[in-house]
Parts: structure tokens; sequence; C-alpha cells
């Protein structure tokens, strides 16, 4: 007995890629014993994959964005490398003044190039304490100043020394895309960045 099958139900039981036909109530093997594709893959069927142009052309366009973003990317490099020197500036001064408070003593920051400072202090146990940095090997290109004197001086409670009310030192960090500045005030009260 021969059933009459619909096109989804041949396509459900056909092999991958090809599809049967039914014709007048026959088998699928026809007239030469050969079973005839209704319609043979890639025989209008949508193309799959990319072209090699396609890639190439992806490519070139990758490549033109690339290019046209590094300067940006270098910009904001250097201007991060200047942000983050500041915070280590910043974090050395506080480091200093906590330092004068807790040996109650004075501390003095020295500028002893023009991207290195110390300061060095004698603790509890009368040991010489020298800290030193030079912000060259992590940050090249950042320089850090004073407007003024080449030290800034804490007094053993924290005050900057001298202590003329109403003055403070603003401490600059520099570099090629941008400049930070903190200032501390005469009572010792190191600024935000």
């Amino acid at each position: 007995m021969l059933l009459a099958m619909t096109l989804k139900q041949m396509t459900d039981r056909s092999p991958v890629g090809v599809e049967f036909q039914v014709q007048g109530g026959k088998s699928p093997e026809s007239r030469h014993g050969r079973a005839r594709p209704a319609r043979e893959e890639g025989r209008g069927a949508p193309p799959r994959g990319f072209s090699i142009v396609e890639v190439l052309a992806a490519i070139a366009l990758a490549g033109v964005l690339l290019g046209l973003s590094l300067p940006s990317f270098s910009g904001f490099l250097n201007s991060y490398r200047v942000e983050a020197a500041a915070r280590v500036v910043w974090s050395d001064i506080q480091c200093a003044k906590m330092s004068a408070i807790k040996a109650n003593q004075s501390v003095s920051v020295a500028l002893t190039g023009p991207s290195a400072y110390s300061y060095s202090y004698t603790d509890g146990l009368s040991v010489n304490r020298t800290f030193s940095r030079d912000l060259s090997g992590n940050y090249p290109g950042v320089t850090v100043s004073f407007n003024g004197p080449t030290t800034l001086t804490f007094n053993s409670m924290g005050m900057k020394q001298p202590p003329t009310p109403g003055t403070s030192t603003t401490v600059t960090v520099s570099g090629s895309a941008k400049s930070v500045s903190f200032s501390v005030s005469w009572t010792g009260a190191v600024g935000s960045l």
C-alpha cells in the first residue's frame, strides 16, 4: 500500500541535504532504479559562510579602526600614568606627615631630582629611617615639583613648617598630557586629588 507523503513528511525522513519526491503514487525509486532528488543543497539555497573578499574587507576595516584609535589610546595612557603617579606622591606625603607625628619629630620631604624625592626620620628605637622614591622607573616622563622651596617639612604635630597661617604648598605632578596638583595647607592638611 502506497501512501502519498506531504513535503514536510518527506523532508523529515530524507537524508540531510536531499529531499525526495513521490510522483503519481510511485516509490522514490523512479524509472532507472535511483532516487531522484527534488532539490540539491546549494541549488536555490542561500550560500553559507563568508567569501574570502568579505573576510579581507572585514580585516582591512578593523585595521583602519585600530589605526585611528591608537593616538587616542596613547593620550589616555599618558594621562593615566600622571594620575597614578600623583596618587603615589600624595600617599607618600601623607606617610611623611604621619611619620612625623608617630616619631614626635620633624620630617622633611625633599625633592632630589625631577621625578625623585625622599624623607628620613629617627623612629622610637633611635633607628634612622629613610624613604626615597624615583618615579621615573614606573612612571616615565612624569615630574614632581613644589611651588617654592624644594623641601616640605612637617613638625611633630603634623603641621607644615614654618606654620605661617594662610599659606600652603602646591605639589604638582606633570607629564606630557596632563598635570595634577594638590595643596598642603599650613595646618598640614593634604588636599584631595
